[in-house]
């Protein structure tokens, strides 16, 4: 199991653990607040219900006495409960404002404690979704590496000659599971200094405006590619070639679309071994052993 693959298992699980702690508080909370509102209507009653009886005790002592002149025993009942109203109202938006502050505390508390799970739990599923997509992507890759064409190059030794131009033929092969489209290639013979020159890149290029032939290659089918030098090997050629100081290669280099539109690039270069062959005798005009060894530097394919 991969890092993302344990990662994302956690992810999941400590979302499942966070919404079932959230749940949990929830009920507790819900219940406790319950309880709590129960509790404080039984001491609101018991408080309202003494009060009550104190000041039903006090207006009675306040008014069994010698009242003046003026005044009733009515008049004296009225002037104390109402006086008893408005302290009692006076006492309940006391406590409603408390009670009030109270909840408005609890309620921020609980917003931002949902808040901070919630932040969690996005992070969480952002991860997730960002490791899917990641999964998506590298399997569409897969996929795509799968089924789309791969051009290979076969090709044997050259056959080269004094005063004669080099000229080669190799095979283009489609190994891939889809054809290949808008095949192009180069290829050719150069002979450079041996040991070639510092920091030189491919041998032979298209130019962004050269016009070539564009064809299509089926899967597993193959064409045949052609590669030309630029001009005829002299004896003087052929002397640098085997004492070293010179090299000949041959490169070739491969571009194409796959079926999804993507352009690819598959390059061969080999450099060709002159070693002189004493005492040949025979039909084969040549008197050299020729070999090629392919440059790893310029051959890839991508």
């Amino acid at each position: 199991m991969g890092f993302w693959d344990i990662l994302r298992k956690i992810g999941a699980a400590t979302t499942q653990a966070l919404a079932v702690l959230l749940l949990l508080n929830v009920v507790v909370g819900t219940y406790s607040a319950y309880q709590q509102s129960r509790e404080i209507y039984r001491q609101e009653k018991d408080r309202s219900d003494d009060e009550r009886r104190k000041a039903t005790q006090k207006i009675a002592a306040r008014c069994n006495v010698i009242l003046d002149v003026e005044e009733t025993l009515r008049g004296c009942l009225a002037r104390e409960l109402e006086a008893y109203e408005k302290q009692a109202n006076t006492n309940k938006d006391l406590q409603a404002q408390q009670d009030m502050a109270f909840w408005a505390q609890a309620v921020f508390w609980l917003t931002g404690l949902g808040t901070l799970i919630s932040g969690f739990g996005l992070y969480f599923v952002w991860q997730s979704l960002r490791q899917t997509r990641q999964a998506i992507l590298t399997d569409r890759e897969v996929g795509h590496a799968q089924v789309r064409a791969y051009l290979s190059i076969d090709t044997q030794t050259p056959v080269v000659r004094p005063d004669t131009l080099p000229k080669h033929e190799f095979n283009i092969r489609n190994t891939g599971q889809s054809p290949a489209y808008q095949v192009a290639y180069i290829a050719g013979f150069d002979v450079l200094p041996n040991p070639m020159t510092p920091g030189m890149g491919h041998i032979g290029g298209i130019a962004p405006d050269q016009d070539m032939p564009r064809l299509s290659i089926a899967a597993g089918e193959s064409t045949i590619g052609q590669a030309f030098g630029i001009r005829e090997l002299t004896h003087d050629d052929f002397d640098k070639l085997i004492d070293g100081s010179a090299s000949l290669y041959m490169f070739a280099r491969v571009f194409y679309d796959d079926v999804f539109h993507r352009r690819h690039e598959t390059s061969f270069c080999g450099r060709l071994n002159f070693e002189p062959v004493s005492g040949y005798v025979g039909p084969d005009p040549r008197p050299w052993l020729v070999t090629m060894t392919v440059d790893q530097n310029r051959t890839y394919s991508n």
